[in-house]
């Protein structure tokens, strides 16, 4: 490993270290020869990802992440077993892949190894769900795998009622008759017009652009996230029929900054902006807006008309986006 590559690892972890501020939140009853241990132990291992990562300039985004890895795990006495450290030090070996194969000019393998790191992070941000309302004092969670409850959707809603015509008669007829349902008509369009309920994976395997409307707490979200967290494992796409495993980039509208490009589109959806238009352009993308409702009608038209244009331009792509209804405050 190059001096130049530990000296740039060993600033960046001393930094981070050297900004935190105490330990107010570990366990006052550690020995403080057991905490300075882990202290060391733990600073070890972030140093040994960093250095892992490669002779690559830290970005301002990692940095930050790294701050709040370390305040984190301060707050649990620098514990040996420590999720966020696992996936730091994965993430730091598959970025390392990526800016290897960007260095060598080499595409395809910087694709397919930003797809891999990608999979593995909206799985870990989205496969789980936080189980609310038991008095604990830690929050608990469950695989969505095995806590979602699947949902079914319905087609547009049927038109109007047909409504019986007033008879012209001499004689005046009570409102409720002349205003009656035709019950005849009515069944005959309900026939013609039936909205079989069908399973959501089923809609997106016919629908390649869906809109899906629900009421405040139908579970559009938690769908979305489950989706999102199934298709990056791939079996989910499988399941659908989807044969060219599509990345699944899950956007909150409401977290939207800006102007709507593709940009902005990937910041909410934590992708770098490269590997979203790549996935475009290869017609794998599945783009899953959720919210719509929850931004400014100006942002949410600007946003369908990026979605529209990049949709058009690839057609292989497919977008699903959750709104309320209209008249839902």
């Amino acid at each position: 490993m190059a001096s130049g590559e530990i000296a740039m690892a060993d600033a960046t972890i001393g930094a981070v270290f050297a900004g935190l501020p105490g330990a107010p939140h570990a366990d006052t009853a550690l020995p403080s020869v057991v905490l300075d241990n882990r202290r060391g132990r733990a600073r070890q291992r972030l140093l040994d990802s960093l250095r892992t990562r490669g002779p690559y300039p830290v970005p301002e985004n990692l940095r930050s992440e790294l701050r709040m890895l370390v305040e984190r795990w301060a707050r649990k006495s620098f514990e040996d077993a420590f999720p966020d450290a696992d996936d730091f030090e994965i993430r730091c070996a598959e970025e390392r892949t990526v800016l290897d194969a960007e260095a060598e000019g080499d595409q395809v393998e910087r694709f397919a190894a930003a797809e891999r790191a990608y999979r593995r992070q909206v799985h870990r941000k989205h496969g789980r769900i936080e189980i609310r309302g038991l008095q604990l004092s830690a929050r608990v969670y469950q695989d969505l795998e095995i806590a979602y409850v699947k949902l079914n959707v319905e087609g547009s809603p049927l038109p109007p009622l047909p409504v019986r015509p007033k008879k012209k008669s001499a004689s005046k007829k009570p409102k409720s008759e002349a205003a009656a349902i035709d019950v005849d008509a009515m069944m005959a369009m309900l026939r013609a017009q039936e909205r079989p309920r069908l399973p959501v994976t089923e809609a997106l395997a016919k629908h390649p652009r869906l809109l899906l409307v629900g009421a405040p707490g139908s579970g559009k979200s938690t769908l979305l996230a489950y989706l999102a967290a199934g298709i990056a494992e791939r079996d989910l796409a499988m399941s659908i029929g989807w044969r060219n495993h599509p990345v699944p980039f899950l956007l909150p509208a409401r977290s939207l900054r800006g102007p709507s490009t593709l940009v902005t589109l990937a910041a909410a959806a934590d992708a770098e902006p490269w590997f979203l238009e790549s996935a475009l352009r290869a017609g794998r993308a599945l783009l899953l807006v959720d919210g719509l409702d929850e931004t400014l009608p100006a942002t949410a038209a600007a946003l369908i008309a990026t979605l529209t244009a990049n949709l058009d331009l690839h057609a292989e792509n497919r977008t699903l986006v959750t709104t309320r209804p209209a008249s839902t405050p």
